[in-house]
C-alpha cells in the first residue's frame, strides 16, 4: 500500500549521523587531489593563465592597491598582465566586490604559489563536503562506490 523507499544507512562511528572516512573515501580523495594538483602545476604556465584565478589573483591585488578600479576592464587587463603574465587580454573580475576580499592574503604570495594554496583549500573544501554529505542515500546510487562521487567534481 505504502511506497517502498530504499535507502542504504551507512554504520555510524560516534555521535549521531557521523561517520568514519573510508579507505577508498580517503584514497579516492587522495588520487584525486594529486592528478588536480599534477594537472593545475603543469598547465599554469600555459593553459593557466586564462584560469578564472587569474582574475581572482588581480581582483586582490587591485583591492590593496586601487580598490576605486575594480571593475575598470582595461585595469583589471594590465594588473593581470602585470602580476601574473603578459596576455592578450585579461579574464574580467563579475563577481561582487566583497569576494575580492578574500584574495586579498594570497596575493602576498607569488602567483604560483597562492595557486597552489587556492587548489589544496578547494580539495579540503571538497573533503570537507564530501563528510558532511547525507549518509542515506537513494539506493541507484548506492551501488556506486561514495567515494566515486568525487570525480563528478573534476575541472
Amino acid at each position: 500500500m505504502g511506497e517502498d523507499v530504499r535507502t542504504v544507512e551507512r554504520p555510524t562511528v560516534g555521535a549521531e549521523g557521523e561517520t568514519a572516512p573510508t579507505v577508498g573515501g580517503v584514497v579516492s580523495w587522495l588520487v584525486f587531489g594529486w592528478v588536480t594538483a599534477t594537472i593545475g602545476w603543469m598547465a599554469l604556465p600555459q593553459a593557466g593563465r586564462l584560469y578564472d584565478f587569474r582574475a581572482f589573483y588581480a581582483a586582490g591585488d587591485m583591492v590593496r592597491h586601487q580598490p576605486g578600479r575594480l571593475y575598470d576592464l582595461a585595469a583589471q587587463a594590465a594588473v593581470q598582465n602585470a602580476v601574473v603574465c603578459p596576455m592578450w587580454r585579461g579574464v574580467p573580475f563579475y563577481h561582487p566586490s566583497y569576494e575580492a576580499l578574500l584574495y586579498v592574503p594570497l596575493t602576498w604570495m607569488h602567483y604560483h604559489t597562492a595557486y597552489m594554496v587556492y587548489v589544496v583549500w578547494n580539495l579540503l573544501l571538497l573533503g570537507a563536503a564530501y563528510m558532511l554529505a547525507p549518509r542515506t542515500v537513494d539506493a541507484a546510487v548506492a551501488k556506486a562506490p561514495r567515494a566515486a562521487l568525487f570525480f563528478l567534481c573534476f575541472p
